[in-house]
């Protein structure tokens, strides 16, 4: 299969995944409304009202592990469409195509994945809730129950906030080592002596002018380096930060992430403690 035809097949796949996603959401609103007609017509048949909570928990952990999957299979097309425009030069590797741009963009906290999690999640434990009210459980025990969902909930959002940041976080590095590459490489040569110090050779096409042959390496070798997990290295190399900054950075970064899920979880606690008590 040539490159022309394994991008189009690349394209169609990702939209098939995509659309998949879509499909994954109305499943589960259609059913889940089900669900709650027959709750509500059921009210009387203290048999079937726990079975329709259980009901309701099984699948939206299911769909939770449905959506996961699916997302780590476009994902993979964003990844293979990026690899395929890094060898067609020009303009995909100046601006990048759709592909790149779609795995390069800016993410923001309040994005679809996080209401896809927060609807499989509140749909679940509250599910949950009402299940465990219907077997009649000591209050103490329903007030825990809510606390740990709160704790759950404000893990998953912190978890999320993290992802996202870590992510533009990255594309910010290979956005830097982009623009310091393009300053460093004026010739051929350059590309040629730079690839062959820091490993994994150049791309050359015949048809490329100099300036896509310069454009065209820049994309690849930073691709190549975020594939690898090698951006911190390219950094040190293009002496955009010293190893001891980044260490520094890094350092900073992860305390910081940390004592903010420790501050708010450890605030949950007492939270729930404080309810526990009255």
């Amino acid at each position: 299969m040539d490159e022309d035809r394994a991008y189009e097949e690349i394209g169609r796949n990702y939209r098939y995944f995509l659309g998949w996603r879509h499909k994954l959401v109305a499943g589960y609103f259609a059913i889940i409304a089900g669900l709650g007609i027959a709750y509500w017509t059921t009210q009387n048949d203290q048999e079937t009202w726990p079975l329709l909570c259980l009901a309701a928990i099984v699948l939206s952990v299911l769909f939770w592990m449905f959506d996961r999957r699916n997302m780590d299979l476009y994902r993979a097309c964003l990844e293979a469409g990026q690899q395929l425009e890094a060898g067609k030069g020009g303009l995909f590797a100046l601006k990048g195509g759709l592909f790149a741009l779609l795995n390069t963009r800016k993410l923001r906290l309040l994005n679809h994945s996080l209401g896809i999690r927060l609807l499989y999640s509140c749909v679940g434990l509250t599910s949950g809730l009402v299940w465990i009210e219907d077997q009649s459980i000591s209050e103490s025990v329903v007030k825990l129950y809510v606390a740990a969902a709160l704790i759950f909930l404000v893990v998953l959002i912190l978890f999320e906030t993290y992802c996202v940041e870590r992510t533009n976080s990255t594309m910010a590095t290979i956005e830097e080592c982009k623009a310091a590459l393009q300053k460093r490489f004026k010739t051929k040569q350059d590309v040629i002596n730079f690839t062959e110090d820091w490993g994994g050779g150049h791309q050359s096409n015949t048809g490329w002018s100099e300036d896509d042959f310069i454009r065209n390496n820049i994309y690849r070798i930073v691709n190549d380096a975020h594939r690898k997990g090698l951006l911190d290295t390219l950094e040190l190399k293009l002496e955009l930060q010293s190893e001891a900054e980044a260490n520094r950075i890094n350092t900073v970064w992860t305390n910081r992430r940390s004592w903010i899920a420790i501050v708010i979880s450890a605030a949950a606690l007492i939270a729930s403690i404080i309810a526990l008590s009255k």
